[in-house]
């Protein structure tokens, strides 16, 4: 008996912290000496089952389905394919990908599952899918799914982790034209030569142009420093590939139902309809969330989804259920290929609204899958910004209503403690749980420098506007934490930077307000070591931030918006919290103490008493709005004063952050309140 041992080396700066061992018995190899054999169709079942075929001379080779109990033989259903890892069963693999069915419901994975056993033996661990016969069982499943089932042929997807993702990584870039798409967990690329493409083992990353591709790796698995290079051929070859990391997460599958969910989201929103002539919207870049000063100019990606290269197709676009606008666009455009398009201006009215953009015409002949053609998004046009901002990042949602992400990649990007905590609990492999907030608080925003391909890159967390036209002494705080990367011979450091700027053009322009790093960003007095990793401040590690926004570009303006900016050195984890801008007026300074503005109980969850106390007899306006400056609440007294105590009730409009204000004629104080 002959025992194998395989390892990955931190081959990539202190990326990899945690080597990963696999150990494999074989007792004998397959000899593939078969064909696929003729098959006929077998009796439909429904749920989990399993089933043997005669397959590479084996009567017993298992395949395991799962059939949707409600499957309707008049439907067409889609097909996954699922290629379990290295020692491990089709059963396993199977019952893994239903747990993920019952949870997401039909939107991503109302389909049929077939897992083959991968190779070997049958009571043999060896099973790496990448023999002549492990490769024709990835088509034998589908005609075997095929010969009892309504598959639709177009709609049938390669999933695959471990070493099973490794094969189908492979096999479908080799025959991309079988799949929709290729969902991949933590594809087990077996050294750098081979993502780099020096063994015999070798991918046609070019084909990743004619297939959306989907790869989730956990940040502490060893195979990272692979894959990161494997994603980096991949993108340079133009695939259409979105690369996910998750923190705190080993060498397993994503673990939460939305992950699943997305993945599938990002395959079939960008997957070709195998029609000749296709063409669909695929993302909205403007507006997005909130426009400023009642006008915007729309920017859209359209796709073709056809497998003829699109030369022309009309874009339709409208707000609410206004006027339909059109425009002509024209280029030259392969399978799968996107260009971004800048539409004519649009003027709207302040409040919510509806923007809508599809396609038409594709090649000049009508649209025969209408249904991949567009795309609806709500947005706020705002005439003035908020009045304030106190973020303490203690919402489940995130990003919070009316802040945005910007960065020069989708792999890696702010993230809340929130989001991970549940890793803390669940996974065996974490180095160490997150840390609370600043001051007390439950979680922060960080930003994790190590992160893939990160040097020298750039990613922003940026805030809703913000109203200083009446603003006196405005001022923006911040808590912060981060140490500077050093290794432990102090020969090679690495210090990343924040840098905050403000714009009040909506954000066509940005200037500067502050800019720290490596140790003048320090909150621990000095370097921290790659033992260390990651980097979890204690709670007096650390500091507050304090900017005078006494500007003279920022005076009178009505929507001034922040940004957070990260840029990477390849170093620690830089963590934000408590993010609060000011912009009390001169007038409140001087009324405020004849008002008086209580919450209770603050936090809550929704339903909470609002007291005022008023020495001055006025007419006061008593308003709640949500992040976005939208009034959800309000109300009047008429030459009032004395006590005014009312039980609010906000549940309906969701957690988060609202602000509380009572206006004068000539007055305004402003409480915030937090929903959990």
């Amino acid at each position: 008996m002959t025992k194998i041992v395989f390892f990955i080396i931190n081959a990539s700066h202190h990326l990899c912290k945690m080597k990963k061992f696999y150990s494999l018995n074989i007792t004998s190899l397959l000899l593939c000496i078969g064909v696929l054999s003729m098959q006929s169709s077998f009796a439909q079942q429904t749920g989990s089952f399993d089933r043997t075929i005669n397959f590479a001379g084996n009567s017993s080779w298992a395949l395991s389905y799962y059939v949707p109990t409600a499957y309707n033989a008049t439907l067409k259903y889609k097909l996954i394919i699922g290629l379990h890892g290295l020692g491990d069963t089709p059963q396993n693999m199977r019952n893994y990908m239903v747990q993920v069915a019952a949870y997401a419901g039909t939107t991503g994975y109302n389909a049929i599952i077939v897992c083959p056993y991968g190779g070997g033996g049958v009571n043999s661990d060896q099973t790496d899918f990448w023999t002549v016969c492990d490769t024709s069982i990835i088509t034998r499943c589908m005609t075997d799914a095929m010969s009892a089932y309504n598959i639709d042929p177009d709609d049938i997807y390669l999933n695959g982790f471990s070493i099973g993702g490794r094969a189908a990584l492979r096999y479908g870039l080799l025959n991309y034209k079988r799949f929709r798409g290729l969902e991949l967990w933590t594809p087990a690329i077996q050294s750098l030569n081979e993502a780099n493409n020096l063994t015999s083992f070798n991918y046609v990353w070019q084909n990743g142009q004619h297939i959306p591709i989907t790869i989730s790796v956990g940040s502490t698995d060893g195979y990272l420093p692979i894959l990161c290079p494997a994603y980096q051929h991949l993108s340079d070859a133009g695939a259409l590939v979105n690369f996910q990391i998750y923190y705190g997460m080993g060498h397993e599958p994503p673990q939460f139902v939305s992950d699943f969910t997305n993945e599938f989201n990002y395959l079939d929103s960008n997957a070709t309809s195998y029609a000749m002539n296709d063409a669909g919207i695929s993302n909205i870049a403007s507006p997005f969330q909130e426009v400023c000063g009642g006008s915007f100019t729309p920017i859209v990606t359209i796709q073709n989804k056809g497998i003829n290269n699109l030369t022309s197709a009309i874009i339709n676009y409208q707000i609410d259920n206004g006027t339909v606008n059109t425009y002509t666009w024209s280029g030259n455009l392969a399978q799968l290929s996107k260009a971004k398009v800048t539409l004519s201006s649009q003027s709207v009215s302040a409040g919510t609204h509806t923007f809508k953009a599809y396609t038409t015409m594709p090649n000049g002949v009508a649209d025969i899958v209408p249904a991949n053609d567009g795309i609806t998004i709500s947005f706020n046009s705002l005439t003035h910004g908020i009045s304030s901002i106190a973020e303490g990042f203690e919402s489940k949602t995130f990003p919070p209503a009316g802040w945005r992400l910007q960065g020069t990649d989708s792999a890696w990007g702010w993230r809340t403690t929130t989001q991970d905590s549940q890793f803390v609990a669940e996974e065996f492999e974490v180095l160490k749980t997150f840390p609370n907030g600043a001051n007390g608080s439950l979680t922060s925003i960080y930003f994790d420098n190590d992160g893939p391909d990160n040097l020298g890159k750039s990613y922003s967390i940026r805030t809703p506007q913000v109203d200083f036209t009446n603003a006196s002494s405005p001022s923006l705080t911040y808590n912060y934490a981060y140490a500077p990367f050093q290794d432990t011979t102090g020969a090679n450091t690495a210090t990343d930077t924040l840098a905050v700027y403000y714009s009040a053009d909506c954000g066509s322009t940005w200037h500067s307000l502050l800019k720290k790093g490596g140790l003048d960003l320090s909150t621990i007095g000095g370097y921290a070591y790659a033992n260390t990793y990651p980097f979890v401040p204690a709670s007096n590690q650390w500091k507050q931030e304090t900017v005078d926004l006494n500007l003279g570009g920022l005076t009178g303006q009505p929507e001034v918006m922040f940004s957070f900016e990260n840029r990477s050195d390849f170093g620690h984890m830089l963590y934000l919290d408590n993010i609060n801008i000011s912009t009390v007026t001169g007038i409140v300074n001087e009324k405020q103490e004849s008002i008086s503005v209580n919450i209770y109980p603050n936090p809550n969850n929704g339903l909470f008493t609002l007291s005022i106390n008023a020495i001055d007899n006025a007419n006061y306006i008593v308003e709640i709005r949500n992040i976005l400056g939208q009034i959800i609440y309000s109300d009047r007294l008429s030459v009032f004063s004395g006590d005014y105590s009312k039980q609010l009730d906000l549940k309906e409009h969701g957690s988060g952050v609202y602000f509380v204000s009572l206006k004068t004629q000539d007055s305004e104080v402003v409480r915030k309140v937090v929903v959990y």
